[in-house]
């Protein structure tokens, strides 16, 4: 099993890291590609959809939200009406032959919201001004938040924090990511001067931001963990071999991705 993790890490860290630092449109394809296949993975998930060709449809809708949420942002309440108001078109059409449930119908919505409203910070973070200085920062910040509190957890953890969701995290393992994560951010953030020493990152926002992203990020990992108890699967794909599915790399990132740009923005507004 480590050696299957280790493996697909060391595929898949170096082409990340050149995506990240290249940004352009060789990032945001990479990106629409993970949402699009994170989008088929909850489609296979959810027992709802599985008669509705939400795995064609649920992809696609998210796909072309997100092309409109970041290249053309004046559009965004357009294209998400647009989105719903064909998605209960489709469905009611089903439902009155008998083929399709509101709970199909709520599902379908569910995942294309959710994928294309959070999953387009992930994009849009990279066009901002410095962009890779912030799409390196937030991604790293998560990777290493959720291993402190895996290392806290295990050296710490007496408390468990949800149970029912996730019995393997703790409230000591939470506590000891906000202050490595916090310490990890500043750090970073000096490391990152040293490399680009225009960059307007500055250690203050460095730590603000790893303890932002250790303090957020827990919930989306809880978030899939609670619709994949409800569906009864383990992982939400088999593409990354031992790591799982898309949607188990980045459910942390979906929910620490919009913060990191508001913070971004409002810094430097």
């Amino acid at each position: 099993m480590l050696k299957d993790r280790l493996l697909v890490a060391a595929i898949l860290v170096p082409i990340a890291t050149v995506l990240m630092w290249v940004g352009g449109l060789p990032y945001q394809f990479a990106m629409l590609l993970l949402l699009g296949i994170g989008a088929y993975e909850y489609a296979q998930m959810m027992p709802a959809l599985k008669a509705h060709y939400a795995e064609v449809a649920l992809p696609l809708f998210v796909v072309a939200l997100v092309c409109v949420n970041v290249f053309t942002p004046q559009y965004v309440s357009l294209g998400n009406a647009v989105a719903l108001i064909s998605i209960t078109i489709l469905f009611l059409r089903r439902y009155e032959k008998g083929n399709a449930t509101l709970h199909s119908w709520a599902f379908m919505i569910t995942g294309v919201l959710y994928l294309s409203i959070l999953g387009s910070y992930l994009a849009a973070i990279r066009t901002l001004e410095a962009g890779r200085t912030w799409t390196f920062l937030l991604l790293l910040s998560v990777w290493f938040a959720d291993s402190a509190a895996y290392v806290a957890g295990r050296t710490l953890g007496k408390t468990r924090l949800v149970p029912r969701l996730s019995p393997n995290k703790t409230w000591e393992g939470l506590i000891g990511s906000l202050v490595l994560t916090t310490l990890f951010g500043g750090l970073w953030a000096w490391v990152w001067l040293q490399v680009e020493p225009s960059s307007p990152l500055t250690l203050q926002i460095g730590a603000i931001t790893g303890f932002l992203v250790a303090l957020i990020s827990p919930f989306g990992d809880l978030a899939m963990s609670m619709l994949k108890r409800e569906v009864a699967v383990k992982d939400t794909g088999r593409l990354m071999g031992a790591h799982g599915g898309v949607l188990d790399r980045i459910d942390s990132w979906l929910f620490a991705a919009p913060l990191v740009y508001f913070l971004v923005v409002l810094s430097f507004s």
